[in-house]
């Protein structure tokens, strides 16, 4: 479908008579491949060998899982004969309620030296408010200078 190849497929859970990829990817050889998941056997094994991203979650540990699991990839990325510096680092982020922006900067200085490139930040079981994206602009702010 990324190159315009209209073939049916027929797979074991998925049937497309005549699959369209429209718009087609604006980067080539297909678009990039983000994979999310902290299994160190499976998911970060799947990472190394496909991914272009790997999305990880930050949890309340001090960074140890992701400092393991980022070094559990570089691992992988040996076995497959791949440089781990090919691999975009990403994790996921929960703001706290009521979160300053100075602590969230904090955390995401945190998170790059631990080798995390891209911070995504979510709010658990709400939207985010206005408060909470002033609270990430700020925080960017102070990253950025």
């Amino acid at each position: 479908m990324w190159r315009g190849d209209h073939t049916a497929f027929l797979g074991q859970y998925l049937t497309a008579q005549q699959p369209i990829g429209s718009p087609r990817p604006v980067t080539a050889p297909h678009p990039p491949v983000l994979i999310g998941g902290t299994g160190e056997r499976r998911t970060l094994r799947l990472v190394a060998q496909y991914g272009d991203a790997c999305n990880l979650f930050d949890l309340p540990d001090g960074g140890s899982a992701i400092r393991r699991q980022l070094d559990v990839l570089d691992r992988h990325c040996a076995d497959v004969g791949r440089r781990a510096e090919e691999i975009e680092r990403t994790v996921t982020t929960a703001l706290q309620d009521g979160e300053r922006a100075d602590a969230l900067a904090e955390r995401c200085r945190a998170l790059a030296d631990s080798g995390i490139q891209h911070v995504v930040v979510i709010a658990r079981g709400r939207p985010l408010t206005s408060a909470d994206l002033n609270c990430v602009a700020a925080a960017a702010d102070w990253l950025a200078s």
